[in-house]
């Protein structure tokens, strides 16, 4: 009994023993790595890395104003590199430019990341950063094929119109690409590649429109010292070629061009953000927006007698949410709501309009047209049916948002009407929601032959949201 009892304290000891030799070993230490900077030419770098207690390392060299890659990219994507620190030298560089060095080393108990500043030498290129990039879709062309404008800036511009309000500059391309059909034509977005100088007159799918003497669609770069746009000056592009990349939403768009200021000068572009491309196809600005908790200031209509269903009125009715003079005329920047309402005819004098109107084209009771694109040579392109314009401060109709679907509310206490929508939807898929207390004002009613008032008629309202002053095809550009 003693000696089983010696033996299994001897056993127990033992493993005691093994166990506390465990817990007294230590954790392999995670890896290390440092770069150091070496030397530089006009397009050139040289620098080295080490690393310590680590299986592998890897590397990569960007420009300064390209998005940092994660520690898992520079892993998997980067150029592998010996562990022991020799010299590396990296080719083919822009002059004058600020490149980081990322190196990246991993071992099965961890990874570890360095960076490095290094600038080659020489005068530098122009860079656009750019901070804002817009993407416009302009449809068919005489030539069979379609057309995106894709203009990447480093200052804010009007997205209207492409204005810039600051100094800066911009790269601004005209893409052509194979016709969009379907779906794709309906929602159009940029489409990715990678985009060479076209001939002039010859573009073809994959290239951009240059152009000799600044006609037609001049791909160009712009530059400017100040907001004063008399100052800004524009260059045509002769020769490079752009690529556009696509990762779930996120555009990374990368320019290398040459410009025809005599010189040849390089120009680099960049861009890595999500891009909305605007379908101008139509003509038609559209909003590329939501609109939400919009209250009206007045609420006022003209009513006629339908001709297309003598069961309904037709009121052209609009919201306004913008300045007015003392005359009812806008003054400036905001917002108008226009219906085309179709409540059920009614006498002379009889403003009962409440209900709940859902769109159709029936001109049925309690219904609303839906909105819709209309040309005239004299208002030009502009919204019709239900739609809501924004005005600018220059008192044009910027952007249209085309009411397709949704209902629209109207309840009546007194002579207070109650105007309400939360769920309308655009024609680009955006929501638009508003609300009215108040009279109806004005009222101009020619059901009965001439217009008899029903209220004060304070708010004069540009029934059809006004002519649209600038062509979406010839976006701001200074002399070039």
């Amino acid at each position: 009994m003693k000696n089983f009892l010696s033996k299994a304290l001897v056993a127990a000891g033992g493993s005691a023993l093994l166990l506390l030799a465990g817990a007294c070993q230590k954790t392999p230490p995670a890896p290390t790595v440092t770069i150091s900077a070496g030397s530089a030419t006009e397009s050139s770098i040289t620098f080295s890395i080490e690393a310590a207690d680590a299986y592998w390392v890897s590397y990569m060299v960007l420009p300064y104003y390209e998005k940092a890659p994660a520690t898992d990219e520079v892993l998997s994507d980067g150029v592998k590199a010996e562990l022991a620190g020799m010299d590396i030298t990296v080719e083919g560089l822009d002059p004058g430019m600020e490149y980081f060095v990322y190196a990246a080393a991993e071992s099965s108990y961890g990874v570890s990341e360095a960076r490095a500043s290094i600038q080659t030498e020489g005068e530098s290129y122009y860079v656009v950063e750019s901070t804002q990039t817009n993407a416009w879709y302009y449809g068919r062309q005489e030539s069979g094929y379609d057309m995106f404008l894709l203009q990447l800036s480093d200052v804010e511009c009007e997205p209207y119109n492409l204005r810039p309000q600051d100094a800066g500059q911009y790269i601004r391309f005209y893409l052509v690409t194979e016709p969009l059909e379907g779906s794709e034509k309906e929602n159009p977005v940029l489409a990715t590649g990678t985009y060479t100088c076209g001939t002039p007159g010859e573009e073809a799918p994959g290239t951009f429109f240059v152009t000799t003497d600044g006609s037609g669609y001049p791909s160009s770069f712009a530059y400017g010292p100040s907001s004063n746009l008399e100052e800004w000056m524009g260059v045509l592009i002769n020769s490079g070629e752009i690529t556009v990349e696509n990762e779930d939403g996120v555009y990374t768009v990368r320019a290398r061009i040459t410009i025809a200021d005599g010189e040849n000068s390089p120009v680099i572009g960049y861009s890595c953000s999500e891009i909305i491309t605007e379908d101008l196809s139509d003509g038609l600005r559209h909003m590329y927006y939501d609109v939400t908790d919009m209250e009206f200031d007045s609420f006022g209509a003209t009513i006629t007698s339908s001709s297309n269903n003598p069961e309904v009125d037709t009121w052209s009715a609009s919201g306004v949410a913008c300045p007015v003079d003392e005359y009812g005329f806008i003054t400036g920047a905001g917002y108008v709501m226009n219906f085309s309402l179709y409540p059920p005819s009614q006498e002379n004098g009889k403003y009962e309009i409440e209900g709940t109107y859902t769109p159709s084209e029936d001109f049925a009771p309690y219904t609303y047209y839906p909105g819709y694109v209309y040309s005239n040579p004299i208002l030009g392109t502009m919204g019709a049916g239900t739609y809501m314009a924004y005005y600018g401060e220059d008192l044009t109709a910027q952007f249209f948002g085309l009411v397709v679907d949704g209902e629209i509310n109207i309840t009546r206490d007194g002579e207070t009407y109650h105007v309400e929508a939360y769920d309308l939807t655009t024609s680009k898929g955006y929501n638009i929601s508003f609300s009215y207390d108040g009279p109806l004002s004005p009222i101009y009613d020619y059901r009965f032959g001439s217009s008899s008032t029903a209220a004060p008629a304070t708010v004069k309202v540009p029934f059809g949201a006004g002519k649209v002053e600038y062509s979406l095809s010839e976006p701001w550009t200074p002399a070039i």
